[in-house]
This record gives structure tokens, C-alpha cells and sequence, in this order.
């Protein structure tokens, strides 16, 4: 089944969508119980839920191949099932931003952490 929109008519309406705009807009959508108090347990829970559809697309892969292989490459895949990845990376995206935000992060602040640490180990 092809996708009703493309990649890039996606590009260009989201252009002028800046991080930061995305980010305000998360925490506007975020509608959980203790949502900005510090509450860690439904972002973690959704953003492991939300890993796990992204592990279902693989599985799928899998069973159709009678699970005789495990590799995935990106040339395999059609332009339907790439965007049905992306829309799971986006939904990991999402409530990754929810983890974040609960621990009074922002987005920079994971980057730098992040850099900082994969920094120290290829030293």
C-alpha cells in the first residue's frame, strides 16, 4: 500500500517547523498523569512501548522471510514500509521529548550529554 503523501512534500511544509518549535509543541500535546511535576513512569513506559513497534516492524520482516534471516537493509524495503519506520522513529522521538522534558532537560542539554559521554569512550 503506497503512503498518501511523500517524503518531500513533508520536507518542505515542515521547513519553517524549527526543534524548538516541536519541542514547545510536545510538551503542549503531552496529556498524562503528572505531566511537568517529574513523573517518569508513563514516558519511560511509552517510549519502551513505542521501541517495541519499531522491533514489530523487524519481526514482520522476519516472518515473511520464514525467519531465516535477521538482517534488515534499507534497499529492501519499500517507500510504504520506510515511512511506516519513520512514523515509529517519530513516535520514539515523541516520547523521548516527554522523558526529557520530565527531567528538566532540554534537547541541547541531551545532545551535549550524549556527545560528552560517546566522547569519553572513543578516547
Amino acid at each position: 500500500m503506497k503512503p498518501d503523501y511523500d517524503m518531500n512534500d513533508v520536507r518542505e511544509a515542515e521547513s519553517a517547523y524549527t526543534v524548538q518549535a516541536w519541542w514547545d509543541w510536545v510538551s503542549e500535546t503531552a496529556d498524562y498523569h503528572g505531566h511537568g511535576a517529574g513523573e517518569l513512569t508513563y514516558p519511560v513506559l511509552s517510549l519502551t512501548a513505542e521501541v517495541g513497534e519499531v522491533n514489530g516492524l523487524l519481526v514482520k520482516f522476519m516472518r515473511r522471510n520464514k525467519g531465516g534471516r535477521v538482517e534488515l537493509n534499507v534497499s529492501e524495503l519499500t517507500e510504504a514500509i520506510r515511512l511506516k519506520f519513520a512514523g515509529e522513529a517519530y513516535d520514539v522521538l515523541h516520547c523521548l521529548a516527554f522523558l526529557t522534558q520530565e527531567l528538566g532537560l532540554t534537547l541541547e542539554d541531551i545532545i551535549k550529554i550524549g556527545r560528552e559521554k560517546l566522547e569519553a569512550r572513543i578516547k
